[in-house]
This record gives structure tokens, C-alpha cells and sequence, in this order.
């Protein structure tokens, strides 16, 4: 996660068709948008209760993700519910787990999938790598799930989510270079995309250093939506086939939800399960419905992690933003991943890892 300079969000409404061979840029017509307690020791799981976490246990079967192949999570003990319901459309989420990740040379972990069975993130510290995150009793472990050699000529890639590809291999977004890039299941990694930074821009899109790409999903019918982070957030939308002539991208600089003061809205990781598509709005702790109108995209209902984010037990003392970074669902949970870029959680100062919360799924 890239150091934050807020600015004030310009309020524009902006759908772009480009056409990435041509010579310009042809707008198409507007999108109709609308608007503490004690914690257990570093070696312990960090359940709301207070006490160690249960140990792991199969959960019933998921139903079939979009965003992953069929997986089943960890099945922990619930814990009571909070608060359920805080606004029409705005559902609290209820925390099962918070579980540390231990560290490994600056691991950094953003964007999450379930897929084939495994919870699988990338770091924006490591360039050739994906992970798999190995859920423990107490802990959380990484371990390897594929590396590869990076395109000639390429340094950089800073990773920022990932997705399936809808052949057996992943989607991975990369911010450095503002495209994405398709990992094969024999680790032979290629370009699923052209530079996308001229589109984005065109619609207002990547307008700060550090700011673009920053989640990644795949539709059922093979259209891929990539996520612009933050001044201004938004959208973009590539065909199934590829045609970057009908390629769209979308400027969502204002939000139905309201932000902390300071904050404005952004999109920190994208992921789809039943046919949906969820964004991560580190910003103001929560997790938003996209639906896909004749004008585009809109957010719908939403849920919260807010009082969880801001409890002393889970949260860091670096509290200006959020950190959220990465999202997945499967039948019974909802899995973020915080990125707390080697600041102290708030109850303990030198505990430095990063987490995993699995909450309970909403189902209405």
C-alpha cells in the first residue's frame, strides 16, 4: 500500500470507450452513477473474545465461486454477534477469527482469492511470487504457491491483486506497470493486457504516482474489471475477447457511504462470488456490492467491518487510513487481509504482522 496523499474528490461522471491502437479517444455517454480489552500473546490467535481461537475445521461445502474454484474455509466457532444491522443496506459484519501473519523477508500482502482450495494472495514486495496463506489454530503461515521469471525487460511489478483466469491459471494486477499479466498453471507468466494507463487516464483515472491499479476480477461471461485505487477511484471493463475498442473505464469519485473525515473513497481490491462482484473500500471499512447497470457501475449494499478495524485488539496504531487490502468470499465467510506495512497493532506495539479476519457472509 502506497503512502496516501489525499485529495478532494472531483465529483465527474465519466464513461470512456478508447480505442488503445487508434489515434484518440472516443467518450461514450455519461454513466448515471448514485450517488480495550486484553489480547493474547503474539503466539496466540486474536479472537474477539479475548481467548485462543479454536482450532481449524471443515466447513460445510462452498458453493461455487467465480472468483476461485470450489474451496472449503476453516470452520471456526462463531463469536456473538455485534451489531447487525447499522443503516438500511449497511450490514455489520460479524468476526469469527483474526488470525497473524507471520512475517517473511517484508511480506506484504495485498489482494486475496480462494481458489482451488487454497486463500492465495500476492505481496506488492515480491515480484515473482504468489503465496498461499495456510490457516493455523493460532497463526496464519506463508508459504509458496508459485513463482515465475518475470517479462524481458521488467524490474518491477508490484503486485496488487489477483484473480483466476478461467483456465486453470490467475489474473494478476500490477500497479508498476499498469496492466495485467496472466500466470499459467505452468508458472509461465505473459501479458493478458496492453498498458491501461491512457484509458484510465482519459477518464480520469491514475491521476497520483502509486495510485492505479489495485484489484482484479473475472465476470462469468470473461469480462475482466480492474480496480483504479483512489483520486480519483473508478473501473475498468475489458471484453471477454479482448477487443480494447470496446474496453470502458468508469471515474467513481464519490460514494453512497460515507468516509471517515479525511477520507475519501477508493477501491483497495476486487472479488466475485454467486455471479457478484464485491470491492474492498479500505477507506471506510467496507465491503460493497457492484451491479452492472445499462449506464455502468453502481454500488449497492454494503457491509461493514468498521467496529472490528477500530477495536484496539485487531486494529494498528497508524490509524489515517485503512488497511484492508485484500478480499474473498466463499458459502459461509468473508476473509480480508490487512496490510499494516510494519506498523504495531494498537494493544501490542511490537506486534508487527499482518492479519487475517474471517467474518461471517451475510445471507439475504
Amino acid at each position: 500500500m502506497a503512502t496516501r496523499g489525499e485529495v478532494t474528490p472531483r465529483v465527474s461522471r465519466l464513461i470512456v470507450a478508447i480505442t488503445l491502437v487508434g489515434a484518440g479517444c472516443t467518450p461514450s455517454r455519461p454513466a448515471d452513477h448514485r450517488v480495550a480489552l486484553g489480547a493474547p500473546p503474539p503466539n496466540q490467535a486474536l479472537a474477539a473474545s479475548g481467548s485462543p481461537a479454536v482450532s481449524s475445521a471443515s466447513s460445510a461445502p462452498a458453493a461455487p465461486s467465480i472468483s476461485s474454484a470450489h474451496g472449503a474455509s476453516a470452520a471456526p466457532e462463531s463469536l456473538p454477534p455485534s451489531r447487525p444491522t447499522l443503516a438500511p443496506e449497511l450490514v455489520e459484519l460479524v468476526l469469527v477469527r483474526a488470525l497473524p501473519i507471520e512475517r517473511r523477508d517484508n511480506f506484504q500482502p495485498s489482494g486475496l482469492l480462494w481458489h482451488e482450495g487454497k486463500l492465495l494472495t500476492v505481496s506488492d514486495k515480491h515480484e515473482n511470487e504468489v503465496f498461499e496463506l495456510v490457516i493455523e489454530a493460532d497463526r496464519v503461515t506463508v508459504r509458496t504457491y508459485r513463482r515465475f521469471a518475470l517479462p524481458p525487460g521488467i524490474v518491477e511489478l508490484d503486485l496488487e491483486g489477483l484473480c483466476p483466469d478461467g483456465a486453470g491459471g490467475l489474473l494478476l494486477a500490477s500497479e508498476a506497470q499498469v496492466r495485467a499479466l496472466r500466470l499459467a498453471r505452468d508458472a509461465t507468466l505473459s501479458w493478458a493486457t496492453p498498458p491501461l494507463e491512457r484509458l484510465g487516464a482519459a477518464a480520469g483515472l491514475f491521476a497520483l504516482p502509486n495510485a492505479k491499479l489495485e484489484g482484479i476480477a473475472r465476470l462469468p461471461d470473461g469480462r475482466i474489471v480492474l480496480a483504479a485505487e483512489r483520486s480519483e477511484r473508478g473501473l475498468i471493463e475489458i471484453p471477454a475477447d479482448g477487443a480494447l475498442s470496446r474496453a470502458l473505464a468508469w471515474s467513481m469519485p464519490a460514494s453512497r457511504f460515507a468516509s471517515p473525515p479525511g477520507r475519501s473513497p477508493d477501491f483497495s481490491d476486487l472479488a466475485t462470488f454467486d455471479n457478484d462482484l464485491f470491492a474492498l473500500v479500505r477507506s471506510a471499512h467496507l465491503v460493497v456490492k457492484l451491479e452492472r447497470g445499462t449506464a455502468g457501475w453502481a454500488e449497492g449494499e454494503a457491509w461493514s467491518f468498521r467496529s472490528t478495524e477500530n477495536d484496539d485488539r485487531f486494529g494498528y496504531i497508524d490509524r489515517r487510513y485503512g488497511v484492508a487490502e485484500g478480499l474473498a468470499l466463499d458459502g459461509n465467510h468473508v476473509y480480508l487481509v490487512f496490510d499494516n506495512n510494519g506498523k504495531g497493532r494498537t494493544a501490542f506495539p511490537d506486534d508487527v504482522r499482518p492479519e487475517l479476519l474471517i467474518f461471517e457472509r451475510p445471507h439475504r
